[in-house]
């Protein structure tokens, strides 16, 4: 069975691109949302193995869909944060996030937080 991913990023380019590299590379299932809300339509719909949240979205900040994972979403899953946003990497962290993924990123980057969690 494929392992899954949602990528949570408001910004279509670079939701499409972490999309359709995870899809293409690593052989994932993967969605997208634009915003906290429909991150969370899928969430009730799906599971994750992986889920790359950005930290400033249209809607809301990525931290409060992470507390809302905690809180509600019953699936073991590694939870990424991305943001260009400086001083996030310890607010990530901190949180519980696994991995912090810094804007702009290379798919370098990408590849090894995958590989790492993989």
């Amino acid at each position: 069975m494929k392992k899954s991913c949602l990528v949570v990023e408001d910004h279509d380019h670079t939701r499409l691109l972490l999309q359709y590299y995870i899809e293409g590379f690593f052989d994932f299932v993967c969605h997208s949302a634009r915003n906290v809300n429909e991150a969370k339509t899928l969430l009730e719909q799906n599971v994750y193995d992986l889920i790359f949240i950005d930290y400033i979205l249209d809607d809301d900040y990525g931290t409060t869909l992470f507390r809302y994972l905690k809180d509600h979403y019953r699936h073991s899953c590694k939870k990424i944060l991305i943001s260009s946003t400086e001083n996030t990497e310890s607010l990530a962290l901190k949180l519980g996030f696994d991995k912090y993924l810094s804007k702009p990123f290379d798919l370098e980057a990408i590849d090894s937080i995958i590989k790492t969690i993989h």
